[in-house]
């Protein structure tokens, strides 16, 4: 995340591709996460969840793994800004919504 500028109390921010405008309780919890490990443990966590099943939900993970809804999405974001995992169709889930399938690209392995 890089901070671009401050307006009427606001953070014009981007991330990877994306700007948006974020308060200072956002900016205050993202610097929370980073710098205490949580937000890469939880990355890492949704990352094998999705490997594992290769087709589930953000609504699924945070079943799954008890993470809050907001963080799971915040994660998921990161995972596809990076090009770990990609959305892959929908899935109907238990409200009757769509909800988007992740899944994680295939790692492939080189021999020399």
């Amino acid at each position: 995340m890089e901070i671009l500028g401050k307006h009427q109390g606001l953070y014009f921010i981007k991330e990877g591709n994306n700007q948006r405008l974020i308060n200072q309780n956002t900016l205050d919890a993202y610097k929370d996460i980073q710098s205490d490990g949580t937000a890469k443990s939880q990355r890492l966590r949704i990352l094998f969840l999705i490997r594992r099943h290769n087709g589930i939900t953000r609504q699924e993970i945070n079943k799954e793994l008890n993470i809050s809804i907001n963080a799971v999405c915040g994660r998921v974001k990161e995972l596809l800004n990076s090009s770990s995992i990609y959305e892959s169709g929908d899935k109907i889930g238990e409200s009757g919504k769509k909800n988007a399938v992740l899944k994680a690209y295939k790692i492939i392995e080189q021999n020399e």
